[in-house]
């Protein structure tokens, strides 16, 4: 039998999302006649197998793919020019499939027939061993089976794959706990309707890029599945502004990164004359952002000298926070959402920007309690005793709003009852323990009208924040 190879594939976004829903079908990505297999992406590029489509789905399988690639997040297919990657150890295999190596361990994972004769595709793991040579590949025979088992790609230290064990192709998970001996059924795609699914991957915040048996018997496709809304992510209201020396950029495209793997995971885009909307952002997880300055609209007169800052808007239509940027940091920064203010002490040396004075803090609450949770007030703390004196002490035109909230989970008059009770708690701490005066601080209750996001421990805090006067 001939030998082929496909594709090398390093690592892809970490974290295995199941899209659950109603059985609606799901978007074809790519009108093709060709057979069409995801493959993996690294951070910029989705790769897929290309395959001719007058073949039987099932014979492609097992024979040779061209390589291909689009924009991570969709866009146009074009060829690429890579030689799959062939250790010397791997000769004794018959074809491989489909190889996928793991970013950070020197291990690899591949699919290939046992000999060069053999009928059925089989999961196999090598190890790198130095001056570049890999181990002879170790066959995985906990999860092979006397059928196919196919693109194998690393999810963490966890292996992925597909296999038709039960006559049918279903995605599997193997734990590396288990020391990869067994694996478990995943759910299937609320959009699957039935179909077979042959490997997927997470492109982005609210794509997973899978591929599909059509129910026609027509060649394999690439469809997107839809990512479900994660609980921490920010809620619709929140959004992200470009200004130019105080001018609103009307259509600004920002790129969201991945901070660990810079792995593109979303692209924010103003609607004509608007900002870039955060909704879906999740809140537990650093991102990098970036200001895409060719592919935004035109804007404002400006040059290399302007100042150019970043402006988060809550759904109140308040400024949350503002970000000064550089061109010589590549018009970048580090973003966490809603995070406590010893993150925001820390961007000073991690930040892709210039970060201002910090002049707004928010302290968690225990469920039901105006007892602050112990961490969230221990970066408080350190927080107000570090404001600024001419505040604290009135030499500036202003007041600090201490404003308290409440998660959904009590009634109207309870949770406003009680925003009261923490926005007190925290007026009282600062008047009597760091001598604030007490006609600087306005405390206001706002009950559950005001939540920062899908997850209830977010929402139940204080905020304290300084308005300056406007006279």
């Amino acid at each position: 039998m001939a030998r082929a190879s496909i594709l090398i594939l390093i690592g892809v976004l970490g974290g295995l999302l199941i899209p659950m829903g109603g059985s609606a079908q799901c978007p074809v990505a790519w009108d093709s006649e060709d057979h069409l297999m995801v493959l993996g992406v690294d951070s910029n590029r989705l790769y897929v197998g290309r395959s001719d489509g007058d073949l039987p789905w099932q014979e492609a399988l097992h024979g040779p793919w061209a390589l291909w690639s689009a924009p991570r997040l969709g866009g146009d297919l074009v060829p690429e020019n890579l030689v799959p990657f062939q250790a010397p150890a791997w000769d004794k295999l018959g074809t491989v499939q489909h190889v996928s190596i793991h970013p950070s361990r020197p291990m690899a994972v591949m699919s290939a027939h046992r000999t060069p004769d053999a009928s059925d595709l089989d999961l196999f793991m090598s190890y790198r061993m130095g001056q570049g040579e890999w181990s002879v590949p170790m066959p995985l025979d906990g999860l092979n089976s006397e059928k196919d088992e196919i693109f194998p790609r690393w999810e963490g230290r966890d292996l992925a794959f597909a296999t038709n064990r039960t006559g049918r192709f279903e995605r599997h998970l193997s734990l590396a706990a288990t020391q990869y001996l067994r694996s478990q059924t995943l759910a299937p795609s609320g959009c699957q309707d039935g179909r077979q699914a042959l490997s997927d991957v997470k492109a982005g915040l609210e794509t997973i890029w899978a591929t599909e048996v059509p129910a026609d018997g027509g060649p394999l496709r690439i469809v997107e599945w839809a990512v479900p809304v994660a609980t921490n992510s920010l809620p619709a209201g929140w959004t992200l502004c470009l200004e130019v020396d105080g001018e609103r950029w009307p259509s600004p495209v920002m790129a969201v990164r991945d901070m660990s793997t810079r792995h593109l995971v979303a692209k924010l885009r103003g609607e004509e004359g608007s900002c870039a909307s955060l909704q879906g952002l999740p809140q537990d997880r650093p991102w990098t952002v970036q200001w895409l300055r060719e592919e935004s609209g035109p804007g404002p007169v400006w040059n290399e000298a302007s100042l150019v800052e970043a402006v988060v808007i809550a759904p109140s239509g308040r400024e949350f926070r503002r970000i000064r940027l550089s061109s010589l940091k590549g018009w970048a920064f580090v973003f966490l959402p809603l995070d406590s203010i010893q993150g925001l002490a820390r961007q000073r040396s991690m930040d892709a920007s210039d970060w201002p004075q910090v002049e707004v803090a928010v302290v968690h609450f225990d469920h039901a309690s105006a007892q602050a949770q112990r961490t969230s007030w221990e970066g408080f703390a350190a927080w107000a005793r570090s404001t600024s004196n001419r505040k604290a002490t009135g030499t500036s035109a202003g007041r600090w709003v201490v404003t308290g909230h409440t998660d959904a989970s009590g009634s109207q008059t309870k949770n406003e009852a009680l925003s009261a009770e923490r926005a007190r708690t925290v007026e009282h701490w600062l008047t009597t323990e760091l001598g604030w005066p007490q006609d600087l601080l306005e405390v206001r209750a706002k009950g559950s009208s005001e939540p920062l996001g899908l997850d209830p421990a977010l929402n139940r805090r204080v905020e304290v924040r300084w308005v300056p006067s406007m006279l």
